[in-house]
């Protein structure tokens, strides 16, 4: 990759892994919350930029859905007071437009969750939510993106939170 990142988030459309956000590299104090995107392309073996996020976000969650990318949650820097808050935005990818754009909010502002698919319904699993004092998140959101309308929030046994899921 062009720039090192933690906490970044990745998912493929197209054939292409789209890789955005995290943690920058920094030598000293609180390393920055990147708004960048790289896109790898397997068959040349390179990576390239792509049109930058709204504001920069860690530990957020993206998967493609019926050819779009969705990157919900996360963390990011209040540009007002400076804190590093939760997000509860959805934002979708524009490929015609290399641009990213508020698709919708989650009820539950988080991060560090788990993000599952199932045609055309994303499901997001636990989490961390700093705005609630650190508690964890025992809720699955289920948004359908045929209706961008959000379904009931489901209750989980127990809270769960640093989890990741492959489809």
């Amino acid at each position: 990759m062009t720039t090192a990142r933690a906490g970044a988030s990745a998912a493929e459309l197209d054939g292409k892994i789209f890789v955005s956000g995290g943690f920058g590299n920094t030598l000293s104090g609180m390393p920055p919350i990147l708004d960048s995107v790289e896109v790898f392309h397997s068959l040349k073996n390179r990576w390239t930029a792509r049109g930058r996020l709204r504001f920069g976000r860690c530990h957020a969650n993206m998967t493609c859905v019926g050819g779009t990318l969705y990157l919900s949650g996360g963390l990011a820097v209040d540009s007002n007071t400076s804190r590093v808050l939760d997000v509860e935005d959805v934002d979708i990818y524009d490929a015609q437009n290399d641009s990213w754009w508020l698709r919708t909010c989650l009820d539950r502002a988080r991060h560090s969750a788990a993000y599952f698919v199932s045609g055309q319904k994303l499901f997001l699993i636990g989490g961390i939510a700093l705005n609630s004092k650190g508690t964890l998140k025992n809720s699955i959101e289920c948004l359908d993106t045929r209706s961008n309308s959000w379904l009931a929030t489901f209750e989980l046994p127990s809270e769960v939170q640093w989890i990741r899921s492959v489809i």
